[in-house]
């Protein structure tokens, strides 16, 4: 059996290196947003019970999303990019999901015993009109052309194809995983806290500091966007 020139494990490593010397103000921003959902299920798991449905389906659906998130960031830093994406766009799905149950009580009911929730019903419903959904869809997710190239993996110049068999840093896909994993990771955490609201929001200091994270955030996404 053929063996690569350098075992996957130190190929990832190097990746992992490189992604936090790259990106540095990101990788702590990821940490601080993962080390705060950590924060909030352990807060939510303190109460004496959970009481209703939206609540239920919504923790639930938040758990799920930390550890999609978890793997999603494994991803990156390990190099495999696409991967990431893919787990992203589940997240983006269950985030939209999240919302819609939030106020729709008698929905997270019917979810909680089986009822399924198309992404078209739930992105109506919210409203969501980014091209976000479309392009984690179209572009990492779907088996086409452009789920291989876009994310790197392979490169096609019109006569020849050039791949990538084990992962490799490539600083502007890393960017965009990056962002779209900190976007992703944050509404998750939104709508979380939110379905909770009126037991956390009675602790001032998680009420702080997540409000302090909340501005880190929403500046760096502006950045990313400008």
């Amino acid at each position: 059996m053929p063996e690569p020139e350098r075992p996957i494990k130190e190929e990832m490593a190097e990746v992992t290196e490189k992604t936090i010397q790259t990106f540095p103000e990101e990788h702590s921003l990821m940490s601080n947003i993962a080390g705060l959902y950590l924060e909030v299920m352990l807060l939510i798991e303190k109460l004496k019970e959970v009481s209703g449905y939206s609540k239920m389906a919504v923790l639930s659906i938040g758990i799920r999303n930390f550890r999609l998130l978890y793997c999603a960031g494994d991803s990156i830093y390990n190099g495999f990019y696409d991967v990431c994406m893919i787990l992203l766009r589940v997240v983006y799905e269950n985030n939209l999901l999240m919302k819609y149950l939030i106020d729709n009580e008698e929905d997270a009911k019917k979810w909680l015993v089986g009822k399924r929730f198309k992404p078209s019903y739930l992105r109506m419903k919210t409203e969501d009109k980014t091209r976000m959904y479309g392009l984690l869809s179209d572009y990492y997710t779907h088996a086409n052309v452009e789920s291989l190239f876009s994310a790197g993996v392979s490169r096609f110049n019109g006569k020849t194809l050039s791949v990538d068999n084990f992962p490799q840093f490539r600083k502007k896909w890393s960017k965009l995983c990056i962002y779209t994993h900190i976007l992703t990771a944050w509404m998750s955490l939104l709508h979380l806290q939110y379905a909770f609201r009126d037991s956390l929001w009675k602790n001032e200091d998680w009420k702080n500091r997540f409000a302090h994270w909340n501005e880190i955030v929403l500046d760096y996404t502006k950045k990313g966007r400008d």
